[in-house]
């Protein structure tokens, strides 16, 4: 008997009871959000932080174009909605083969690492170490579009009240709901529709092709080429009246 062998194999026993799989050909939704960002961000300026919103896009567009299968990444305030689709062809494969425990660990630890190296230009000076959690399920296709109508609803709540909250004690704005708060901010001058759309319902990371142009160095003949980028989109509609914006990634 090789008892190292047996030693071995007991322990990736062990491992192996809670290596859990998602089931595959299915719309898969990892949520990424700060851990502890209100404290994090104490400092920040208020209700809408420039550089806090650059850390956030430039850490989502990271996890896109790095996270097998990412076809957008929704984001506001302190949290990430990534939609993954691994059904595209018949062999297509998916990130980490779909292991819950590597694909939660590794996109926080991305989205930690990424965030922390950015962080320096929210603080100006040097980095301040941000984590993240992160969570993954699957939907069903049909669903896929009310998960971002339910994050994006949420954004919109959230931005009623950090724009209130930047006006008046915290107490004032106790138990009062979102059209109550609206009021307060107007009858200080600022009506929050007026604010821009990515501050109202948050923005997304969405992939667009662009034509470039360069010069072969043999030839010195001019070529075109399309090539595909991430970029981050700051004019998104509201999800529950143009579906069609998610529903053509699923």
């Amino acid at each position: 008997m090789n008892t190292k062998d047996s030693l071995g194999d007991r322990m990736k026993s062990y491992e192996s009871a809670y290596r859990i799989k998602l089931p595959i050909r299915m719309p898969i939704i990892i949520r990424i959000d700060g851990c502890h960002f209100h404290t994090y961000t104490k400092n920040c300026k208020k209700p809408v932080d420039e550089n806090v919103i650059y850390c956030m896009n430039q850490t989502a567009e990271y996890l896109c174009r790095n996270i097998q299968n990412c076809q957008i990444a929704y984001v506001q305030s302190d949290e990430i909605s990534l939609l993954l689709n691994n059904y595209q062809t018949l062999k297509a494969s998916s990130w980490f083969d779909n292991q819950v425990q590597k694909m939660t660990s590794v996109s926080a630890g991305m989205a930690s690492a990424v965030f922390t190296s950015l962080s320096g230009r929210i603080f100006g000076g040097p980095v301040e170490i941000a984590t993240f959690d992160s969570r993954v399920f699957v939907l069903p296709k049909e669903e896929v579009c009310n998960y971002f109508i339910w994050r994006q609803q949420d954004a919109t709540r959230n931005s009623v009240q950090m724009l209130a909250r930047s006006l008046y004690k915290h107490e004032d704005c106790n138990n009062k709901n979102t059209s109550q708060l609206q009021e307060l901010c107007f009858q200080k001058g600022i009506n929050w529709n007026y604010c821009p759309p990515s501050d109202k319902r948050g923005r997304c990371i969405v992939k667009t092709k662009k034509v470039k142009t360069g010069i072969q160095p043999t030839t010195g003949i001019e070529f075109t080429a399309e090539r595909s980028e991430w970029i981050v989109d700051n004019i998104i509609p509201i999800f529950s009246e143009d579906r069609s914006y998610i529903e053509k990634l699923i």
